[in-house]
């Protein structure tokens, strides 16, 4: 039982993200212009704090960049079947993030990816994607409602 429903979500989650990803190409043809986002931006909680890493001796911010490299490197069900295309984009993509020191401009496309991964990645909480989806789409809140 407890392995079906996993498959079951596994494949929601992975329909998720096609359907994200099918969007966003369409809507690279319509937004042309690159969104700039802003990845050294914390992720700042109903109480008006920054959300932290919880380490009570050395409590560090939890910042977009954070959450999007960890959503770009935790491994999906779907990269096993990952093109190196892909996965190299995917790489490219994380690497501007990494390297960035103010916002960069990013596609449709790009972002629907970013989207895609962070709400699929084990590793974070759901108030930390709760928080970081609107600032990667701001859209997003109106479309899911």
């Amino acid at each position: 039982m407890k392995t079906t429903l996993q498959i079951i979500l596994v494949g929601l989650t992975l329909a998720l993200g096609a359907i994200l990803a099918i969007k966003a190409l369409a809507q690279d043809r319509v937004e042309t212009t690159p969104r700039r986002i802003d990845f050294s931006a914390p992720l700042i909680s109903t109480d008006q704090k920054p959300l932290t890493n919880g380490d009570a001796k050395n409590p560090e911010t939890i910042t977009l960049r954070v959450v999007a490299i960890m959503a770009m490197e935790t491994p999906t069900e779907a990269d096993r079947n990952e093109s190196a295309e892909a996965k190299y984009r995917r790489g490219d993509l994380e690497w501007r993030i990494r390297q960035s020191k103010e916002p960069i401009a990013l596609t449709a496309s790009e972002i629907a990816l970013l989207v895609s991964r962070v709400g699929q990645c084990p590793g974070l909480t759901p108030i930390a994607v709760r928080i970081a989806l609107p600032m990667l789409d701001p859209a997003i809140v109106e479309r899911w409602k």
